[in-house]
């Protein structure tokens, strides 16, 4: 075998573009991509028990599937219930117990009085006052506008998880035997 040809700097760097470009765009559609993935991944999953009761009851294809994403409609509104109430119940009870819970632990860690350090009185009651009021500048400023952006995103995802699931249960295999 031969020396190897040195490729041109110029191939290098349109590869490299070539990347950025497709990273940059798999970024952007990220919010649809992933209901995508998971329609697909939920009808591949699905596919073979709908193909044994269509084979079994001679029912179409159509009404089996429905079947199932009923069923699937009931166990993800179940699970979202479930983990909307657990995670409503604790960010309750940190609100309510975190002042609470900090002031404890910094009296475990500090003793009643506090420490002095560089001459100032550093005490329980001082300190959480302190991280509650930074706390409370750093949740108002910006995550409000964060935590609504990542809701309406979270929101298009499930619609789109939603609308697209029924038809790749319906149309899975036709679609796999003409991409294949």
């Amino acid at each position: 075998a031969g020396p190897a040809a040195a490729r041109s700097p110029a191939r290098g760097w349109a590869m490299l573009t070539a990347l950025v470009v497709v990273a940059i765009i798999l970024y952007a559609v990220r919010v649809v991509l992933l209901p995508f993935i998971l329609a697909i991944g939920v009808g591949f999953v699905l596919d073979p028990p709908i193909q044994y009761l269509q084979r079994r009851t001679h029912l179409r294809r159509g009404l089996i599937a429905t079947v199932f994403y009923v069923l699937f409609l009931i166990l993800f509104a179940a699970a979202f219930y479930w983990l909307a109430r657990t995670i409503f119940r604790d960010v309750s009870e940190l609100a309510s117990k975190g002042p609470d819970m900090i002031r404890r632990m910094l009296n475990e860690v500090l003793g009643p009085n506090g420490v002095e350090l560089g001459g100032q009185r550093l005490t329980p009651d001082a300190i959480t006052t302190d991280v509650l009021s930074r706390t409370r500048t750093i949740v108002s400023a910006g995550m409000a506008a964060q935590f609504g952006a990542f809701g309406a995103e979270f929101v298009l995802g499930v619609v789109l998880l939603l609308v697209l699931i029924p038809y790749f249960l319906v149309s899975g295999p036709s679609i796999a035997e003409s991409t294949i």
